[in-house]
């Protein structure tokens, strides 16, 4: 037959996840790498937190549960649709009765109604949080994917750039190379068509020298056979 919950059931132990009516925060939209920390500084100025409770698997949302429901509803005014670490969260009460008992964002939770009508709200609750998860996931991959590839292409450009200059600075460098080598080989040339003129100037000279000895040499050969004859004449 159906379940049905007994009044008396209200008197039984509270869990610790319990929250006092008004009091629970869902927030929702939240990056998959967001800690308790970000949440606790996130809602820093509005209250006393008495706990936050961030999911894992799977990632994107949580709770925080203040002590005061008018700090709770303060910070629900102010904070939904801000940003957390890049995302713009959604931020309302919660108006179950915690992670362990049912509920949590929207309505629904409370002990008067039947437990299927809980389940499906929570059954509701957790597929609108895994379509925004999934939405999320999505638009993340996407803005991820547009990112990479403005990177890639930014990398591209500077490899071409930095290609180009390379290929520039190799040519300047060939240039000034061959402009080097060109100068050596002028030089060489140069020191030989100064050594080859050196070695003719000093043919020439020794030539001149040689042609004015034997000139200087000559007339001394005339009278010397002038001298040779002399004598002969006179025994004659």
């Amino acid at each position: 037959g159906a379940i049905v919950y007994s009044p008396l059931r209200s008197h039984a132990p509270m869990s610790r996840d319990y929250a006092p009516p008004g009091c629970k925060v869902y927030i929702g939209g939240l990056d998959r790498n967001t800690t308790k920390a970000d949440v606790e500084h996130f809602f820093r100025d509005f209250g006393k937190i008495s706990s936050i409770w961030v999911a894992r698997n799977p990632p994107g949302f949580g709770f925080v549960t203040f002590e005061d429901p008018y700090d709770a509803k303060d910070a629900c005014k102010e904070l939904d649709r801000a940003d957390l670490n890049g995302n713009r969260v959604t931020v309302e009460v919660s108006h179950g009765r915690g992670r362990g008992g049912g509920g949590g964002r929207g309505g629904g939770g409370g002990f008067g109604r039947g437990y299927g009508s809980r389940s499906r709200s929570r059954s509701r609750d957790r597929r609108d949080r895994r379509r925004r998860d999934r939405s999320y996931d999505r638009d993340r991959r996407r803005s991820d994917d547009r990112g990479r590839r403005r990177d890639d292409d930014d990398y591209d450009r500077r490899r071409r750039r930095r290609d180009d200059d390379e290929e520039d600075r190799d040519r300047d460098r060939r240039r000034r190379r061959d402009d080097d080598e060109d100068e050596k080989s002028r030089d060489v040339d140069d020191r030989k068509d100064d050594d080859r003129d050196d070695r003719d100037r000093e043919e020439d000279k020794r030539d001149r020298e040689y042609r004015d000895d034997r000139d200087d040499d000559k007339p001394d050969d005339r009278e010397d056979r002038d001298d040779r004859e002399e004598p002969r004449d006179d025994r004659e």
